[in-house]
């Protein structure tokens, strides 16, 4: 008589089947968190330029701003926070300019209105009284966005830089260490720390164009 061979999986067979499994959902797993970091980094990367765009719009608008006196020589924004005023009023000031100061190595920036200019200077982020408003560019959960380099013009590394908009008009001025002249562009390299992917904003001195390369 013929034996019949029995039918089912081999220990081999079934080891194979689990080594496929595991390596498939290794993938799986690898894939969805490259995916979130690219994630993390286009969100960092949109709020950016949509700040950025914020104050130009707010300067081609030639919008107002709250601030008021310290007792000081200069006035303070009070648009959100009235912790410089020492119990002074918030009035309704002109600006002339609304601007981004951003620094290398950091995962923070901040939107100012500049009105307490310096000499010779009016489109910069002179003092912590200019402040509009602090922002991180970390997206909620993140840890791991930085802003890694600031190129000014097209090849010199600089540690911070002043993007402004005049009133009204909204032309662009820029500041970093290097100036004068002031460059005709200004890149922002975004890099996520974990995946290392990165990503650049590109700002345009003559055109006034805010874009993600």
């Amino acid at each position: 008589m013929q034996s019949r061979k029995s039918s089912g999986f081999t220990i081999i067979e079934m080891l194979i089947g689990v080594s496929i499994v595991i390596l498939l959902a290794t993938v799986t797993v690898f894939e969805l968190r490259s995916a979130r970091r690219g994630d993390e980094l286009r969100t960092a990367a949109r709020q950016l330029v949509g700040d950025i765009r914020a104050m130009q719009s707010r300067a081609l608008a030639a919008k107002n701003l709250k601030t008021c006196d310290t007792g000081g020589p200069d006035k303070a924004v009070c648009e959100i926070d009235e912790s410089a005023c020492g119990g002074n009023p918030c009035e309704d000031d002109i600006p002339a300019a609304y601007g981004v100061r951003l620094e290398s190595g950091t995962s923070t920036y901040v939107m100012f209105a500049d009105i307490n200019p310096s000499a010779a200077v009016d489109y910069r982020y002179t003092d912590a009284a200019e402040l509009f408003e602090s922002r991180s560019i970390l997206p909620l959960g993140s840890t791991d966005v930085v802003l890694d380099q600031i190129i000014s013009g097209t090849s010199t590394s600089v540690t911070f830089a002043d993007i402004s908009f005049m009133r009204q008009n909204g032309v662009v001025r820029m500041y970093d260490t290097t100036v004068p002249p002031e460059p005709t562009l200004m890149r922002f390299r975004l890099r996520h720390t974990v995946s290392n992917q990165t990503m650049e904003i590109e700002v345009n001195r003559i055109t006034g164009r805010v874009s993600i390369l």
